[in-house]
């Protein structure tokens, strides 16, 4: 059906209603049937010549910035057509990072027609924003037809949140006192202002389409004209295939090192692009810094956009960058809502998700719609591919079996190797004669943490034990008043850390009491580093440790009891050492570079 978005004034009404009877708004959207659709609009035909976007800055006046400066913040963007445009405070043309050699000025204005480009505008510097950022931001303006918006900065929370400059009327959300009146730079002139009502903190309650929730750096303004044509230009000319990622977030688990060891071993084969779809959470830890290494195209949609709006902003990308497929790797439950729709509108794009529990989680989301949508559904392990298959109807050559994947333990010298133990198990707050059982997760329902803590106030009769709990999430707050009350010294819990790996291997015991995995990360660690494991039976953990006999299995998720008697059978050096001389044969069959092939043949179809 039309979107209400092509009639300004029912629109408006529509609002209105909307926004009192939120029911009638859910109604609307079900009947609309396609989240996302009237925010995406068809490309328009290419424009004559070449396309660009230009980035004007001040060549004159007060801290002018050089052709130089504006050449080198260009060439570090992503958007490959973007040219920098020096401007006059009169207004004419200085230079353009295109003219070169003598008459510049006059080349830079033949080459350079005001108005004629999509642009961004730097005011006072060059914005102090990632390469993803630029990008996202002509994203928005291409999926969401807005002819311009500006970032204002700010230090607090308070700040403007965004601007939305749509059919010649900007509009706001901020807070009091924070908006002047907004004008063209180049012309002086005034586009916008409205000033709050009697006791309104913030005003122009835009929802349905915004830029960014929290202040996103200097102030800088997009212009629109024509952007969808430059972003079909964007992808960089490499050859190499594109391969759309679209995840949660970049946070530190099991999910983002199988990803990062699989991906940094596909970067010869194929241009990565990374959406997440959840804003990031600095307690759950950052690997963003990883995976910048592996393409600078990191798109935080989360971060960026109301999900309202992502669908327009994936359907952009996927014109600019034309992938091969779309790999869901444990994504929000926003992939799954849209997903019948984008096969929809991009019958060519492999969609490719990745299910890590077979009875648990993203597998409820497996009926006949997806069945039509998602072409290859990854399953971590081979209870997940026989739930797919005899209880879903998923036919079996679409439900390849990939196990997750470990890299190999840091190579230490054999004359340090005492010495870093003893730094690492310092930080964890163990002598030579302590043994540590460590769990590193995210403080979740899931893990069970706290089962773990209440089994540590179980066993204060063993000095020797330590239990250190590595991680943050929903869960921290309500484990570490667990352990204050207890009091009994031999738990702690530590924020995640970048050196996980190397604690791993200066610990005694891995533990995981979870409610429900696939096969964990953690526990793939742990053996690759000679270190034995209690995990409960689920997922495929329970059959890896006892075919293996590198750890000890409690078949029953919150026996604590069980947990227990696993910790004091733990607790004698025999058993561990007995067990410590499976784990590493039991760690090679999680080689890397196999699985990173076995991905690759499946983006590639």
């Amino acid at each position: 059906m039309a979107g209400l978005s092509e009639w300004p004034a029912a629109r408006r009404v529509a609002r209105a209603v909307f926004s009192r009877f939120p029911g009638i708004h859910a109604a609307y959207r079900r009947l609309r049937g396609r989240p996302g659709v009237v925010r995406y609009v068809a490309a328009p035909a290419a424009p004559a010549g070449k396309p660009f976007i230009e980035l004007r800055v001040r060549a004159q006046g007060p801290a002018p910035v050089t052709r130089d400066e504006a050449a080198a913040w260009c060439g570090a963007q992503t958007l490959v057509e973007l040219r920098g445009v020096g401007y006059a405070d009169s207004g004419t043309i200085v230079w353009t990072t295109e003219a070169e050699g003598e008459g510049e000025a006059k080349a830079a204005q033949r080459s350079v027609t005001p108005g004629s480009s999509p642009w961004f505008f730097a005011p006072r510097r060059l914005p102090d924003v990632s390469p993803a950022f630029l990008e996202s931001a002509a994203l928005v303006l291409a999926a969401e037809q807005i002819d311009a918006l500006a970032v204002p900065a700010g230090p607090s929370p308070d700040a403007v949140e965004h601007t939305v400059h749509r059919s010649g009327a900007f509009e706001l959300v901020t807070s009091e006192g924070n908006v002047r009146a907004l004008t063209d730079t180049l012309t002086g002139k005034t586009v916008a202002r409205r000033a709050p009502r009697s006791g309104e903190k913030a005003f122009a309650y835009r929802r349905d389409a915004y830029v960014s929730t929290r202040p996103m750096g200097e102030i800088f303004s997009v212009g629109l004209r024509d952007a969808r044509a430059v972003l079909r230009r964007a992808a960089p000319p490499s050859g190499k295939p594109a391969l759309l990622v679209v995840t949660s977030y970049l946070a530190r688990g099991g999910v983002e090192e199988v990803l990062y060891q699989v991906l940094s071993r596909l970067t010869s084969r194929f241009e990565f692009l990374i959406v997440t779809l959840a804003p990031h959470e600095e307690r759950l830890g950052d690997r963003r810094p990883d995976f910048a290494k592996l393409t600078p195209r990191l798109f935080g949609f989360g971060d960026l956009v109301h999900p309202d709006a992502m669908f327009g902003m994936l359907g952009a990308l996927i014109d600019a960058s034309a992938p091969v497929a779309l790999y869901n790797a444990n994504g929000t439950t926003w992939f799954y809502d849209v997903a019948s729709e984008l096969k929809r509108r991009f019958p060519a794009v492999r969609l490719i998700d990745q299910l890590y529990d077979h009875r648990a989680g993203y597998i409820d989301r497996y009926d006949e719609r997806i069945r039509g949508a998602i072409d290859v559904c990854v399953a971590t392990n081979a209870r997940i591919a026989r739930a797919l298959i005899d209880e879903r109807g998923w036919p079996e050559a679409r439900a390849p079996v990939i196990r997750p994947c470990v890299a190999p333990p840091e190579a230490v010298p054999p004359g340090e190797q005492a010495s870093r133990r003893g730094a690492h198990r310092a930080v964890l707050g163990a002598g030579e004669d302590t043994v540590v059982f460590l769990l590193a997760a995210r403080m979740h329902p899931q893990k069970r943490p706290l089962d773990l803590v209440r089994v540590a106030g179980r066993v204060r009769d063993l000095p020797q034990l330590r239990f250190i709990l590595v991680g943050g999430g929903v869960l921290e707050q309500e484990v570490d008043r667990e352990i204050a009350a207890q009091a009994s010294g031999n738990v702690a819990r530590l924020p995640f850390r970048r050196d996980v790996p190397a604690l791993v291997a200066a610990a005694d015991v891995g533990c995981l009491v979870s409610d429900y995995e696939g096969l964990p990360v953690f526990l793939l660690e742990a053996l690759s580093s000679g270190v034995p494991f209690l995990g409960t039976d689920v997922g495929e953990m329970g059959e890896l440790l006892k075919a293996s006999g590198a750890g000890v299995v409690v078949d029953r998720p919150g026996d604590l009891d069980a947990i227990e008697a696993a910790v004091r059978r733990l607790a004698d050096r025999d058993v561990r050492s007995r067990l410590a001389a499976r784990t590493r044969e039991a760690a090679r069959a999680f080689d890397a570079p196999a699985c990173a092939e076995k991905y690759a043949e499946v983006f590639l179809g």
